[in-house]
């Protein structure tokens, strides 16, 4: 299916245009590419037609001269007084382009018939009739197909790949409960009921109450007798939540109310008592592993995140971002623009001399990072192997069994996201004053005197700046610039 092309036109009720003053109903035509052999042998492109369902007068949407044919000039100005019929044209573009990105990765190409009949669904001037005879999985399978190829205009079609994983995984959960039940789970007859229990099956096969052997998982699971957190299943459900309210859009019909509240559970502290001290800083910079590139990524990585407080979202964004040199009276730095895609800030980061030193290896600009999974996964192997293993506790919130508190090793613990809560616990040891460190890691905190933020208009290079003076008077190698 080719990119669509729209073109709206009226019915006429009169060919003569000096007498057609009375509404006439909208149609758009969309071209898309498809064609059908003639009996000349010749193709013809045809394309597929469908009612706006609204009316207006011909005048309103476009010149005599031309025979009415649509003017976007003309129409402007009746629109800005009813957007309704605006609004429906664009209603409809928005679903055939969704439709394109879906037919795309699909390798399909639609007839006039197919595309209106499921655009008519969309629109939600029809039922559809197919709703028993596809599962939630299926539907599920083509949604990622739509992600992974990342076509189409829309923005729902070019999602992160980290939200593509929980999608990938939400459909090996589906499968594997088919599998263990000898269910296929269908949009009707899925209700409240239906799923919650498919949450305990969930939570009964990672524990292995249940055994699954599953052909399409490529590797095996790792069993574990505490079962999913609540944080995980919760992020499972939002993705499950989602699914089906896309499923709605397009005609499916769950028997599960989406909108009800209570269908996901309420998030749960879960933590894990540690932080890269400086001696630990200090003794990863030392090691030796470049030998190995991942074990040496992961090292510039955890000693970057630590000097500053970036958490694996802004690490990412470093790749695109340009270093910048500060000079003035007293001031002489180098330093990055930090997105905080959490908080929705920005902050001028100063660059300390220990990452300006490993960006030297990288020709002065900051890597491509790994994949999050990737980093935490050979940033357990670089605390191994240079023997970080103190016993440190872990709390976690269960579906299953609640809170359970336990200690494990921290290069067992450690992850990439770990760097920003090392940033400000070491500048906390080191007495840096407060205010400082949290307009560098929570610009949009509020100070204990409220009326500082309302008043304190500086920009962020004078923040840099205030964070510069407090790291110069520190007596630590790790804080020179």
């Amino acid at each position: 299916m080719k990119p669509p092309k729209f073109r709206f036109y009226l019915e006429p009720k009169n060919k003569d245009p000096k007498e057609r003053t009375e509404e006439e109903l909208i149609m758009v035509s969309i071209s898309y590419g498809y064609s059908k052999k003639q009996a000349n042998g010749k193709n013809r492109a045809i394309p597929c037609r469908i009612a706006v369902e609204a009316k207006m007068k011909p005048s309103n949407f476009g010149r005599i001269e031309t025979g009415y044919k649509f003017d976007p000039n003309v129409f402007q100005r009746y629109s800005r007084s009813n957007r309704t019929i605006e609004n429906k044209m664009n209603r409809i573009k928005e679903e055939v382009w969704k439709l394109e990105s879906k037919y795309v990765s699909e390798g399909k190409m639609p007839t006039p018939e197919e595309l209106k009949e499921e655009l008519l669904v969309r629109l939600k001037r029809k039922e559809r009739t197919d709703v028993m005879s596809v599962s939630i999985l299926e539907f599920l399978k083509e949604d990622i197909k739509r992600y992974e190829s990342g076509t189409g205009r829309n923005s729902v079609d070019r999602i992160k790949e980290n939200t593509i994983k929980t999608y990938r995984t939400l459909k090996t959960l589906l499968e594997e409960y088919q599998i263990t039940t000898g269910k296929t789970i269908y949009f009707d007859g899925f209700d409240e009921d239906y799923y919650w229990n498919f949450w305990d099956v969930t939570d009964e096969i990672l524990r292995g109450v249940r055994e699954v052997d599953n052909p399409n998982r490529s590797k095996r699971q790792t069993k574990n007798k505490n079962g999913y957190s609540v944080n995980s299943i919760r992020k499972y459900q939002d993705a499950f939540i989602k699914t089906l309210n896309r499923a709605k859009e397009q005609g499916f019909k769950s028997s599960l109310d989406t909108t009800k509240k209570g269908l996901k559970l309420p998030g749960a502290d879960s933590s894990k008592n540690i932080f890269v001290t400086i001696s630990e800083l200090k003794q990863i910079i030392k090691a030796d592993v470049s030998y190995d590139n991942s074990l040496q990524t992961a090292k510039d990585y955890i000693i970057i995140s630590c000097l500053t407080g970036m958490r694996y979202q802004s690490m990412s964004d470093t790749s695109t971002q340009q270093i910048e040199l500060y000079v003035a009276t007293s001031y002489n730095f180098k330093y990055i623009l930090s997105r905080q895609a959490k908080t929705g800030t920005e902050v001028y980061m100063p660059l300390l001399k220990p990452v300006r030193q490993i960006l030297e290896s990288y020709d002065g600009v900051f890597p491509k990072w790994p994949a999050n999974g990737t980093i935490n996964k050979k940033l357990k192997q670089l605390f191994e192997l240079i023997g970080i293993d103190a016993m440190s506790e872990e709390k976690i919130t269960t579906y299953k069994f609640g809170e359970i508190i336990k200690k494990r090793p921290k290069y067992e613990l450690i992850s990439a996201h770990d760097g920003r809560k090392s940033f400000i616990s070491n500048l906390e040891e080191l007495k840096v004053n407060r205010d400082v460190v949290d307009q560098m890691t929570h610009p949009d905190k509020k100070p204990k005197n409220p009326m500082r933020k309302i008043y304190d208009k500086r920009d962020l290079i004078s923040k840099a700046k205030d964070f510069v003076d407090e790291v110069s008077k520190l007596d630590c190698d790790l804080y020179k610039l």
